[in-house]
Order: C-alpha cells, then sequence, then structure tokens
C-alpha cells in the first residue's frame, strides 16, 4: 500500500491511471448511449448522456498530470521515446478541446430534456 500512495503523488503515474477514462471510459458511454436510444429509455438516455458529459470532462484531469510530469517523463526517455512523447503531447493539446465539445453537447442536450 506504500507504494500506491508514493504512485499517486507523481503526477506521470496518476496520468497513466486516469488515462482511459475519456478514451475507453467514453467509448463505452457513447456504446450505453445508443443502447438506450434504440430501446428508446428515457431514464437510460439521460443517463448515457450523463456518462458521456462526465466521461468527456475527465480529460481536464488527465491534461492536468500530464502536462505535470511531461517534464519528468521526458528525462527518462531516450531519443525515440522522447520523440513519441513530443507527439503525444502535441496531439492532446491539438485535439483536447473536442473532448470539451463533447461534454457541452451532453450536457446542453442534458438541460433541454
Amino acid at each position: 500500500m506504500e507504494g500506491f500512495s508514493k504512485a499517486i503523488q507523481q503526477p506521470e503515474y496518476v496520468h497513466v491511471l486516469l488515462n482511459h477514462f475519456p478514451i475507453t471510459g467514453l467509448f463505452v458511454a457513447w456504446v450505453f448511449l445508443g443502447a438506450a436510444l434504440v430501446m428508446n429509455n428515457r431514464s437510460a438516455q439521460l443517463l448515457g448522456l450523463a456518462l458521456v458529459a462526465l466521461l468527456a470532462l475527465s480529460v481536464w484531469p488527465v491534461a492536468h498530470y500530464g502536462e505535470a510530469g511531461y517534464d519528468r517523463v521526458l528525462a527518462m526517455s531516450d531519443d525515440a521515446g522522447g520523440q513519441y512523447l513530443k507527439h503525444h503531447a502535441a496531439l492532446a493539446d491539438r485535439w483536447g478541446f473536442l473532448y470539451y465539445v463533447t461534454a457541452g453537447v451532453a450536457l446542453g442536450a442534458l438541460a433541454a430534456c
């Protein structure tokens, strides 16, 4: 347990722990929402929209901890790893706003219901 408590104090490890929420979690929320729409179940649709909004907004802590741990990971990386890390950060900077747009649309749809 001591190792885990030390790991969650390092931003690069927190980034790795949370990284799958905006990607995989959002995909699962979209599948859930799609199934709710096909079944025409209003309460499931509302839950699906809430999940989409929550998981899309989870990009904020992922990006925060990724930026906080960037320098430490870059210092440990070889040339190829450093290039990949820079590419990873550039993709996050370029496309991260889409998660906020997705969350806004889902929250707007929830407000309209």
